[in-house]
């Protein structure tokens, strides 16, 4: 299972979702986070990009980007597409990009 899976997946839920990585992930094509409020915890893993590719967030989406691990430094790519979107991080997650 991929991280665009689970999104897509916390997505058709319909309700507050939480993904938790346990492993490292690649993220090879851009995933659409348009509905649904879903915290992304990074638990001192890291996200890999592709050149050019982002977790995007548009209509009504609403992400939270958590990192219960200490002393880890992940690096994120996200985009804001919608007037309804939101992106919020932890104090603990470094290297947030926003595009």
């Amino acid at each position: 299972s991929s991280l665009s899976d689970a999104i897509e997946a916390a997505q058709a839920l319909g309700a507050d979702s939480t993904i938790k990585l346990i492993d490292d992930c690649n993220v090879d094509e851009t995933i659409e986070l348009n509905s649904g409020t879903v915290t992304l915890n990074i638990n001192g893993q890291s996200i890999t990009y592709a050149d050019g590719k982002v977790i995007s967030v548009g209509g009504n989406g609403n992400l939270t980007v958590i990192n219960n691990a200490t002393a880890s430094q992940n690096t994120g790519k996200f985009q804001l597409n919608g007037e309804n979107a939101v992106i919020t991080s932890s104090s603990k997650v470094q290297g947030v990009y926003l595009y």
